[in-house]
């Protein structure tokens, strides 16, 4: 589920960029294992997601796939992304972070 989100186009929603293994005894029959794959769900629930990307600037992420009495199910959530000066700080942080262990492992030489 790494780098993947879902997008909504012609009233639809399609999970894009994630990767499902192809099904081995079924060879000649797999398709591209990134392809977009739409998910199905009622009317309500895609408006309401509609709504709130649109409205908010907020984007849909899997959160969870599991398997529920043999058919594959996709948890999903809304998300923010980072403002500017939050990345900046995340990275100033992390930077900071990276000095101090520096630090620590040449302490001990």
């Amino acid at each position: 589920l790494k780098e993947s989100f879902a997008s909504v186009k012609d009233n639809q929603v399609w999970l894009n960029g994630a990767h499902v293994s192809p099904y081995k005894p079924a060879a000649d029959n797999n398709s591209e294992p990134t392809r977009a794959r739409r998910l199905l769900m009622k009317r309500a629930e895609i408006d309401k997601l509609i709504g709130a990307v649109k409205a908010s600037g907020n984007t849909i992420v899997p959160v969870k796939i599991y398997f529920s009495h043999g058919i594959i199910k996709l948890e999903i959530a809304l998300a923010r992304g980072r403002k500017l000066h939050d990345k900046r700080e995340m990275l100033k942080t992390r930077q900071q972070n990276r000095d101090v262990a520096i630090e620590l492992k040449n302490i001990g030489k």
